[in-house]
């Protein structure tokens, strides 16, 4: 599952990338039709070339918006895989952790803890982002199932 992480990190970063080139790429569309109006209350556009000019910089900008729909949707399915296997690594972390071999759960310990330190016999450690927040979750749920909650 390892490799499978990184694959959707890296995936997630290339979308990221992705959707910000489009979207400069919106912005530069923007700034043209607004001097194509510019130029034809300036006079310098005949109405036929300004309505010309228009309608293809208007269908630029259809495409990036379909492209920039599809990226999302992209990144959508790639953030919904990367809780997935966070949630599932999270439910079966014990029995994972019977199962393996001391190499996988040093890769398991890997993907979930971050600045494992050794203070004499104790190891302390911090949870990395998605795990520390399934904890805080989990305490939180807890919280809420309160008596007081319920008033």
């Amino acid at each position: 599952k390892g490799d499978r992480e990184k694959n959707i990190l890296m995936s997630l970063a290339f979308l990221k990338e992705q959707i910000d080139l489009l979207l400069d790429e919106q912005k530069i569309l923007r700034a043209r039709e607004d001097r194509i109006i510019d130029m034809y209350h300036d006079g310098l556009l005949t109405p036929e070339s300004f309505k010309r000019q228009q309608e293809r910089i208007r269908g630029e900008q259809d495409e990036l918006l379909r492209q920039l729909r599809a990226l999302q949707r992209s990144l959508t399915d790639s953030v919904y895989e990367t809780c997935k296997s966070v949630i599932e690594l999270a439910i079966h972390a014990k029995s994972l952790w019977i199962t393996q071999s001391p190499e996988e759960r040093k890769k398991v310990l890997e993907m979930i803890l971050s600045n494992p330190t050794l203070n004499g016999t104790n190891v302390r450690y911090d949870l990395k982002k998605p795990f520390a927040l399934l904890k805080e979750m989990s305490v939180d749920l807890k919280w809420r199932t309160g008596q007081e909650s319920n008033l």
